[in-house]
């Protein structure tokens, strides 16, 4: 009777320290992608700037201002780049389900480059006579 005390002390040990990692790093594992603004243009656009409106994991909006944001990017409510020269972000988000970036397309709007934790990369040309969004899925799970 002493072992089976035992042997349930060991395993409930386990499952309380064991489940909240297993948790973390499997099933609500992190994944990240890389943003780049390429500093590249559109040959009508009149800028390379790069605009992010917004950005959903798990169907809900992710509050700006709680990201850790790359070198020349800026929170200005949206998350703005100059474009003026290429510089990457790396984002790392913990969701079930896919990410969605909404970017902001404009007259001035540049060429962003999105590449996921498995190497598939999207170039997108962000520019448009006229400001409209554009939402870019990003296929983790």
């Amino acid at each position: 009777m002493r072992k089976k005390v035992i042997i349930v002390a060991i395993l409930s040990i386990i499952y309380i320290v064991g489940f909240p990692v297993f948790k973390e790093y499997v099933l609500d594992a992190p994944y990240s992608f890389i943003i780049e603004s390429t500093g590249e243009k559109n040959e009508n656009s009149g800028g390379t700037e790069i605009w992010i409106d917004s950005i959903q994991k798990d169907g809900e909006n992710v509050n700006l201002n709680t990201l850790k944001l790359g070198e020349n990017w800026e929170n200005r409510g949206r998350i703005f780049n100059s474009g003026e020269k290429s510089s990457s972000w790396k984002l790392c988000v913990r969701s079930k389900e896919a990410t969605v970036i909404t970017f902001v397309t404009h007259p001035y709007s540049g060429i962003v480059k999105i590449t996921d934790s498995k190497g598939n990369t999207k170039v997108i040309d962000l520019y448009s006579n006229r400001e409209e969004i554009y939402s870019y899925t990003v296929n983790e799970n």
